[in-house]
């Protein structure tokens, strides 16, 4: 008993066989370059618990809701000689109508049978 213990302890039987490596030798030059360029400082580590792109602070129907706001500021608060003024609410409406334009070009039909359940 005291033999086995000692040849195959129990830390190496949870990190399963070291020699099966999944992904081939890429993975392994790649595992390794990764490890050399975080030791020598070129790579900071962030891990994270999602791969996927993070949600936004705020949506996008809440940024329209915002650059609306913004353009009745600007045509508020416009001075005759502001030219800056003008032209944040030109870009306001631009970044406004592309937006708009993305938000509508992911929308998802509503199927006709979901109005009557």
């Amino acid at each position: 008993m005291a033999l086995d213990s000692f040849l195959e302890p129990a830390e190496e039987a949870e990190d399963g066989d070291p020699l099966n490596f999944d992904g081939g030798d890429e993975a392994i030059v790649a595992q390794v370059r990764q490890e050399i360029a975080e030791k020598d400082g070129d790579i900071i580590k962030v891990e994270s618990d999602d791969e996927c792109e993070p949600e936004p602070d705020i949506s996008p129907t809440e940024t329209l809701t915002l650059c609306e706001q913004l353009e009745h500021a600007c045509l508020q608060y416009t001075d005759i000689n502001s030219q800056v003024t003008l032209d944040l609410l030109k870009h306001l409406r631009l970044f406004r109508g592309r937006l708009q334009r993305s938000v509508d070009l992911n929308k998802k039909q509503t199927k006709i049978s979901a109005f009557f359940k």
